[in-house]
């Protein structure tokens, strides 16, 4: 017996171990811990902070982009803009920031009269992931009450500055003032202090049939580079709608959302 005793001890070790690998073997190798994020109980983003998905209604056009502009309207840029749009027959979105159209209503006017849509920006483009709900509210309120005193017609959407929103917030603008929140899928970054050329490499890159572009009417790279992509989207058979007309995927209730203090 004595003589068998290290066989036995030697197949007893290889037994556990068969036993221990087995659940890593079946599956393929380990099992992965669950997210960090989940253990701690945070919302788990499903898009990336650089590309945030939109939600507005309409048509799916898959054949399509959108060409939004915030923070406007600008003296110089927004109406070299409206130029541009109105030459090639193109309907565009202004998400305007209240103390801007104070400034230029002429500007809002005339974004209006040509036949574009415009958003809520905010009034002056707060961070209201941090802001109390009373400057929420009066941030979006004083901006719609503005835009349909210079145009007599309501916005239906609204664009968070830096597409931030808590999920209580969410349901404010929602519920409250009955606006479509739209975020985007291609961001231009064309606020950025580089050239035109690096605006023009970028929406290149990441336009795809029915993107939402996010841009800016108070800077000058984009023009330049619309001038440039436009002839190219046209080769490639996209076409600029309005975004009333674009159906962009769901917004799952985590997307780009943060925890906070409830509005009340």
């Amino acid at each position: 017996m004595k003589r068998h005793l290290p066989l036995i001890a030697a197949l007893t070790c290889v037994l556990a171990a068969v036993v221990f690998a087995a659940p890593r073997l079946l599956n393929g190798g380990p099992i992965p811990p669950p997210a960090a994020a989940e253990l701690a109980g945070r919302p788990v983003s499903v898009v990336p902070p650089s590309k945030p998905a939109a939600a507005v209604p309409g048509h799916s056009h898959h054949g399509s982009y959108t060409l939004t502009f915030d923070d406007g309207p600008h003296p110089v840029h927004t109406p070299a803009l409206l130029d541009w749009l109105k030459e090639h027959q193109i309907k565009a979105t202004f998400f305007v920031l209240g103390q801007n159209a104070k400034r230029y209503p002429e500007l809002v006017k005339r974004i209006a009269a040509e036949g574009h849509e415009i958003g809520n920006h905010t009034w002056s483009h707060v961070k209201l992931t941090t802001a109390k709900p009373e400057v929420l509210r009066s941030e979006i309120k004083r901006t719609h009450d503005l835009i349909v005193s210079l145009t007599g017609k309501p916005p239906v959407s609204f664009r968070p500055p830096y597409g931030a929103l808590t999920i209580a917030q969410r349901r404010v603008v929602e519920k409250e003032f009955g606006y479509h929140i739209v975020r985007w899928t291609a961001d231009s970054f064309d606020w950025k202090p580089r050239s035109s050329d690096a605006v023009v490499k970028r929406l290149r890159l990441s336009v795809k049939p029915g993107a939402i572009i996010l841009a800016h009417d108070i800077h000058p790279r984009i023009l330049p580079a619309l001038e440039t992509l436009y002839a190219e989207w046209t080769r490639r058979g996209l076409k600029a709608v309005p975004l009333s007309n674009m159906s962009p995927p769901p917004v799952k209730e985590t997307t780009l959302l943060t925890k906070a203090a409830a509005v009340k």
